[in-house]
């Protein structure tokens, strides 16, 4: 659901699956919001309910359960919702999630690589957009998101197109500047790149198939649980 009131906005999962979560308008929780499925999602791997293939792991867990449609996490059981309903995060939830980061890492991975770039070396990574201000960073990198890249070369700028578009209107320096760098920027069609559709596959992995790619996030983790 969207972030407004009765969305459920961050999670933790503790040792036994139990999830402990915080609520927009600190009332009942209606569902969950974007930010809170990422924090869901990681934490659901940082305690092995689902494995690096994003398979829940049916046994693990009291709060794993199965019906019609297969096995399914439940975050907040039936009588702690405002709804009377279990609000729950079902297989087909979390591949749609490992797509999307997949998309977003491979993309970034391989964009890089065209302009002759490593990962580790980039100064600065902007995240722009109304989810971005709430993403967790550490839980993105679980998910293999994010790269595995210092958090504080990450930068939050909300709504960056409405800023932008403000900045040029407001300022002929700012104009001239967009319009200069608009002449530099090329078009890259991910889709021609060759290897891009086996890098994108690898990423669908949490946190990606290629374990070294992702080192300090899997030593942090290791370091909170002793697993992984």
């Amino acid at each position: 659901m969207r972030a407004v009131k009765g969305a459920i906005e961050s999670v933790v999962i503790d040792e036994t699956g139990r999830s402990y979560y915080r609520v927009i308008g600190n009332t009942k929780p209606e569902g969950i919001c974007g930010s809170g499925i990422i924090e869901a999602i990681a934490w659901m791997r940082i305690r092995g309910i689902i494995d690096e293939a994003g398979r829940i792991r049916k046994g693990v867990s009291e709060f794993v359960k199965e019906d019609n449609e297969g096995l399914k996490f439940v975050i907040v059981p039936a009588n702690a919702s405002a709804t009377g309903r279990e609000i729950v995060l079902t297989q087909k939830d979390i591949r749609m999630i490992q797509l999307a980061k997949a998309a977003i890492y491979a993309a970034l991975s391989t964009l890089t690589r065209v302009a002759g770039l490593e990962l580790h070396v980039l100064e600065r990574i902007f995240i722009a957009g109304a989810f971005g201000n709430y993403l967790d960073i550490f839980s993105a990198q679980v998910l293999g998101m994010l790269p595995d890249i210092p958090q504080k070369k990450f930068s939050f700028i909300g709504n960056g197109s409405v800023a932008g578009a403000s900045m040029m209107l407001l300022s002929k320096d700012f104009a001239e500047e967009a319009q200069a760098i608009a002449k530099r920027v090329k078009s890259v069609e991910l889709n021609l790149i060759k290897d891009f559709q086996s890098e994108f596959v690898k990423a669908t992995y949490i946190p990606h198939m290629e374990k070294e790619r992702f080192k300090d996030v899997l030593n942090k983790i290791k370091q909170l649980t002793g697993l992984m």
